[in-house]
């Protein structure tokens, strides 16, 4: 799944989140899908929470080998409890893991972009 940044992207929102690490205009493949957010690698290549709202979908299709639970869907690691509070307290070992996923996530969404071309 891909996704556009739109123009309100750097626009506090009502609880005054700003989503500076953004690009307006830039793609970016989705890591997870939340009730009202997505979790997508910002341009200081961090996995961040942002808005479904500042967002447009380019490509909807998620991959195969993707999971729900409740109301999230993403890469079956990415969906253990404390997996991201892991990674943003800079354990190497959930780093390295998220980089791995992340790289299949990019791999599966460049073959969808060339099988489209």
């Amino acid at each position: 799944m891909r996704v556009k940044a739109l123009s309100n992207i750097h626009e506090p929102d009502s609880d005054g989140c700003e989503f500076l690490n953004f690009s307006e205009g830039s793609e970016y493949v989705v890591c997870t899908v939340y009730d009202d957010c997505y979790r997508l690698v910002d341009d200081k290549r961090e996995p961040v929470l942002a808005r479904k709202d500042r967002f447009e979908i380019i490509d909807p299709v998620l991959p195969d080998w993707v999971l729900s639970s409740g109301e999230r869907r993403g890469p079956g690691m990415f969906l253990v409890p404390g997996f991201f509070e892991s990674w943003h307290d800079r354990d190497e070992r959930f780093r390295a893991l998220f980089e791995l996923e992340y790289q299949r996530l990019l791999s599966f969404d460049r073959g969808r972009r060339d099988a489209a071309s």
